[in-house]
């Protein structure tokens, strides 16, 4: 696994990633659950990929779906 993600030729603009948001995560367990982990466009179960940044404390976290194959969202959390 690789430890620094900005070596990866293959990451995106890093204007382009978000911070984690907490904003999803407000109401019912099941909805929360739903709006995580299936693709918004059509309902397949999206698979993630986490790159660690040691260096920095964060994982950048991406989203795609196999199904329509589109990458749903990429975000950026901090190690504590």
């Amino acid at each position: 696994m690789q430890d620094n993600f900005e070596n990866n030729e293959n990451n995106p603009d890093p204007a382009a990633l978000c911070y984690e948001e907490y904003k999803d995560c407000f109401g019912e367990p099941r909805e929360v659950l739903k709006r995580h982990l299936l693709c918004t466009l059509c309902g397949g179960h999206l698979h993630f990929n986490h790159m660690l940044d040691f260096k920095h404390s964060l994982v950048q976290e991406t989203a795609r779906c196999p199904d329509c194959g589109i990458r749903i969202r990429q975000r950026l959390h901090k190690l504590h």
